[in-house]
């Protein structure tokens, strides 16, 4: 599950550049662990949606356990 905001900053809230486009994701990974992100700010909307398509394509090749055995499975099961 990933929520995700492409928000921008209020003006006071902006960098020298002028840069107020910022991503703010909440994502579980397959564990069920809890995961936030917040960017740095993007000139353009454009821009932060482009970043958040490459964080989303980082988290889904994180969730994917294709070497995981079952015992490094319940060994993060017992450390959670």
């Amino acid at each position: 599950m990933v929520i995700i905001s492409i928000r921008q900053a209020k003006n006071n809230d902006c960098t020298k550049d002028g840069s107020s486009w910022f991503v703010d994701l909440a994502y579980k990974d397959l564990l069920g662990k809890r995961h936030r992100y917040h960017s740095k700010k993007f000139a353009t909307r454009r821009e932060a949606k482009g970043h958040e398509a490459e964080y989303k394509m980082k988290i889904k090749n994180q969730n994917e356990f294709t070497d995981l055995t079952f015992k490094d499975l319940i060994q993060e099961h017992y450390q959670y």
